[in-house]
């Protein structure tokens, strides 16, 4: 693969960060001239580099709009962390032993459910047996983390 140089930077490299935990990342991305970033008009998707294939973004097919330039010493998503990586493999373990993953979509909080009651009615519902991955998505509503009644919980917790 060819990498068309910037015409100052040469092959602008560019250190990462983990998506995940916004840790230092592992990779080192040269971006040559391809140092722009540009943002679905449908679904928000952020795509560095060069403008995507026909335009159009690679998640939902949207429309793409430029942005901006990447500024100086801007670090690009990489690669998971050493600690992230340990951790998903940890995840993925609990969920082949009939766990399930989970996130909400208000909070972001993500995380893994062990094998439990619960589990076993989600795998059931969702009809997909272990080792085979599952997953369950929240709302602020049923969320462990920013429900209202996980917010009393937490008070009661910190008045104690």
């Amino acid at each position: 693969m060819s990498l068309r140089l910037h015409k100052e930077k040469g092959v602008n490299a560019r250190l990462t960060y983990c998506p995940r935990c916004g840790g230092e990342g592992p990779d080192l991305v040269l971006v040559g001239a391809h140092d722009k970033v540009y943002k679905c008009l449908s679904c928000g998707m952020v795509h560095f580099g060069g403008r995507p294939k026909g335009g159009r973004c690679q998640e939902c097919a949207g429309d793409v709009k430029f942005e901006r330039k990447l500024e100086d010493h801007e670090k690009l998503p990489g690669g998971l962390c050493e600690k992230c990586e340990e951790e998903a493999a940890e995840h993925k373990k609990i969920v082949e032993e009939g766990g399930v993953y989970f996130k909400c979509r208000d909070c972001k909080i993500e995380g893994v459910m062990k094998p439990s009651d619960f589990t076993k009615m989600v795998r059931e519902q969702l009809d997909v047996q272990p080792p085979k991955p599952c997953g369950i998505e929240f709302n602020k509503s049923d969320c462990p983390k920013c429900s209202p009644t996980a917010q009393e919980v937490a008070s009661e917790k910190e008045d104690t």
